[in-house]
This record gives C-alpha cells, structure tokens and sequence, in this order.
C-alpha cells in the first residue's frame, strides 16, 4: 500500500463520528445534541487514514442524504493518487438547496421545520421506499462512473444493506458491505448518545476496510 495521497470519505453522521468523544455538542435542538465543527479524530476515515499514512479528507455529514453525498463527490477535485471510499446513507433523505451556499437537510427525524415536514409529507404519502432506492441508486452509480477513473481506488459501503436490495442491471457500482453485517452485535457499541457508533465500532469498520483496500484494484488514469 503507498504512503503517499489522500484518503477522501463521503457519508453522513456514521462516517462523520457523530457523538464520539471530541464530536459530542450539546445544544438546544430537539434531542438536544448539535453538529460538531470538524467530523472525529476516532472516526473510521482517520483511522484508515492513519494506518495508511494518508491526508485524510472526511467530507461527510450529519443527516445528510445520498444526494448530497453525490453533490459533493461530483463537485470535488480529486486526484489520481486518492483512496475514496463512500459510506452511502438511508434513502429516505434528501435535501433543498435554498440558496447557492446553502443546504437544508430534510428526512424522517421529529422536527418542526417547514422545509423538512413538507419533505415528510412528501415521503409519507407519494412516494415509496422502491421509488427512494431508484433514486439512490441514481446517485451512487453517477457518482461511481464519474470519480472512478479519476483516483487511484475507489470503494462504497451501506449503511443497511437490506435498504438496497434491488440492484438495477443498468448499475456499475456495487458495495463492499453494510456496515450492519461488518459491525457484529459482539462488537457493537455507542457513542455518547447511545445511537451512533461508538469508538469500538469505529475500529471494527476500519479495520475491514483495510481489508478491502489490501485486495481492491487501482483505478488509475
């Protein structure tokens, strides 16, 4: 494996190390937990990056969708020695973009905002989870054909595999695993909010994909 590059990760509060122990903040939003400045120094990108002795870029964030981790991979300048890797989240996300600097993340958590029980709504009364998995697979397989021959490796992962089951023929990308199957219940644990992934976890994700970059093929340009 080279020592040299970059190590890009896209994902949403997972990938970001939501609630880790330099990423918990604690404010006065519904659950009373906020969004960290910077994703965890104990997340699995850096320590994949670490080992790898890599600059490691995390990308991700909380709540976000599979759109939006689209929209940054399409719209990010990669280089041809980086390492990317692309935890893909719940379909059942989206996002508005109100303003050229401006996302709003919408899903199905309690909330109050307008933008975001419209998009409830919207989900809970029009649409389908076999809809919200055409759609993602969209995403992640544009996103795949786009950035794959421009860096050195490429590899994505799931969050639940069981919320991508219906492969389409015309897809080229394909997941390494969901981290439901590589986190085992013997090894599972949380982190300060007793919903994420906790330090163990973390180690455990890095630690297969580790495995999977000693055996993936170079991209290359």
């Amino acid at each position: 494996m080279e020592n040299s590059g970059r190590l890009i990760a896209f994902g949403c509060s997972q990938t970001y190390g939501h609630c880790l122990p330099d990423c918990y903040v604690e404010n006065d939003t519904w659950d009373g937990i906020g969004i960290a400045d910077n994703p965890s120094k104990f997340a699995f990108p850096a320590i994949v990056g670490a080992k790898l002795n890599r600059e490691t870029v995390n990308l991700s964030y909380p709540g976000c969708s599979n759109k939006y981790i689209w929209h940054t991979a399409v719209n990010y300048n990669f280089l041809p020695n980086d390492i990317v890797i692309f935890a893909w989240t719940l379909p059942n996300r989206s996002m508005v973009v109100t303003n050229k600097d401006n996302i709003e993340h919408v899903g199905m958590w309690p909330s109050v905002d307008r933008i975001n029980k419209s998009y409830q709504h919207y989900v809970g009364v029009s649409n389908s989870d076999i809809n919200l998995e055409i759609e993602a697979w969209h995403f992640m397989d544009h996103a795949h054909r786009l950035i794959k021959p421009k860096v050195k490796t490429i590899l994505h992962y799931c969050l639940v595999s069981m919320k991508y089951e219906n492969r389409p023929a015309w897809a080229e990308v394909d997941f390494q695993a969901g981290f439901e199957s590589v986190v085992k219940p013997r090894d599972l644990d949380y982190a300060l909010d007793n919903a994420h992934y906790g330090l163990r976890s973390h180690r455990v994700i890095a630690k297969r994909i580790m495995q999977d970059l000693a055996i993936a093929p170079s991209s290359g340009v």
